[in-house]
């Protein structure tokens, strides 16, 4: 069996433009068949709920800043919260 793949070009993890973390950069395959989805669904309702779900996932991952990060880490100290802490001695 012989299987043929062309990629866009190499995946990559590089240090992000901003200099906060690192950007994985993934290629895709372009002789892959396109994929979709053709059937009747028994619960149309929940399959759009849980498509929205996703969406604001992947979106919210999206506007995840460094000032949030910073943000989130500031409201975790004044909570108390110290993840340097080892409590499972």
């Amino acid at each position: 069996m012989k299987v043929r793949f062309a990629y866009l070009g190499r995946s990559q993890l590089a240090e992000s433009p901003s200099g906060g973390g690192q950007t994985l950069s993934m290629m895709p395959n372009l002789t892959r068949e396109r994929v979709s989805f053709d059937a009747p669904l028994l619960h149309p309702l929940r399959f759009r709920e849980a498509m929205s779900a996703l969406h604001d996932v992947v979106i919210n991952d999206l506007r995840f800043t460094a000032a949030r990060q910073i943000g989130l880490r500031r409201m975790e100290t004044a909570a108390g919260f110290n993840p340097a802490v080892d409590v499972s001695a």
